[in-house]
């Protein structure tokens, strides 16, 4: 396959000719993924590792109404826990670009905390390309891949097929509805309902605060550190203010500070998610890790 690096530098800036004539040379599915990656930069990342409320993509391969009744049914059941979704049907139209306006579609996966992946035998099929076949469900999973192993998505994989599994999506790693294919409660082991939800302008003020933490406490100013976290205590039932209040504690030995903190982020998040968004900031940041064993579940 054709060097995605190389071939963002040939599209940076092209219109829709030139990215024609490139997908023919080079092939459609290089060229979706290097505009991909190239929306992907264009989206500013942001200093919050959580979402107010959380935001939940729903990927999955279209397969008629069968399929579309069962996304719309997931998506009121996950609105009613109190989350926000991110749904192509509402966001993109039926002819939409495969070049252009579905890869920044599917950069909102990074404004995303859980990526629900629901998983059939034509899904398993496109995302591994199994079959040698792929469409832009590959393009979707291959950029939840990368944000999930920087720590910043979680992904809920939904089996609704018994051949939905993959070498990676084994029974003992997905949420399995093939014999309760409505039972959609099975997600309030991840999701819990009613999440803390702020305004914009609060988004705004605690993204200044955690930037500003960020910034001291990877200098080790351990004091300055303490008191942004101190100064703006109106955040502190956030995830990302005790967050880092978990982090301060722990890289300067406050053992009893930091076993509170954890037994609180882990009671409300669950230790499976805290710890992946702790691995993901310490390897953004490029931290040692203080916490080498995942916790049991």
């Amino acid at each position: 396959m054709e060097d995605i690096k190389n071939l963002m530098t040939q599209l940076k800036g092209a219109n829709q000719d030139k990215v024609n004539q490139i997908a023919w040379e080079k092939g459609s599915l290089p060229v979706r993924l290097a505009m991909l990656g190239l929306a992907s930069e264009r989206k500013n990342e942001s200093a919050l590792w959580w979402g107010y409320p959380p935001g939940i993509f729903i990927g999955y391969k279209w397969e008629g109404k069968r399929m579309q009744d069962t996304v719309a049914e997931i998506k009121e059941y996950v609105n009613g826990l109190g989350y926000q979704v991110f749904l192509d049907i509402e966001n993109l139209d039926k002819d939409a670009d495969s070049y252009f306006k579905i890869p920044e579609f599917i950069v909102s996966l990074q404004e995303c905390t859980f990526y629900i992946l629901l998983l059939t035998e034509l899904s398993a099929d496109m995302i591994t390309a199994r079959k040698r076949k792929t469409t832009w469900i590959f393009d979707e999973y291959q950029h939840a891949c990368r944000l999930v192993n920087g720590g910043r998505l979680f992904i809920i994989p939904l089996l609704l097929e018994p051949k939905g599994v993959t070498n990676f999506f084994t029974r003992e790693l997905v949420i399995d509805l093939t014999s309760e294919s409505s039972n959609y409660e099975k997600l309030n082991d991840i999701l819990n309902a009613n999440p803390l939800k702020l305004g914009k302008t609060e988004i705004v003020e605690l993204e200044s605060v955690v930037q500003s933490f960020d910034s001291l406490f990877l200098d080790q100013q351990w004091e300055a550190a303490k008191e942004v976290l101190s100064q703006s205590h109106e955040f502190s039932h956030a995830f990302d203010h005790e967050f880092r209040s978990m982090l301060l504690s722990l890289y300067t030995a406050n053992e009893q500070k930091f076993n509170a903190v954890w037994a609180s982020l882990n009671s409300t998040y669950g230790s499976r998610i805290v710890y992946h968004l702790y691995k993901g900031y310490c390897a953004k940041h490029n931290i040692p890790r203080r916490i080498s064993i995942e916790p049991e579940t």
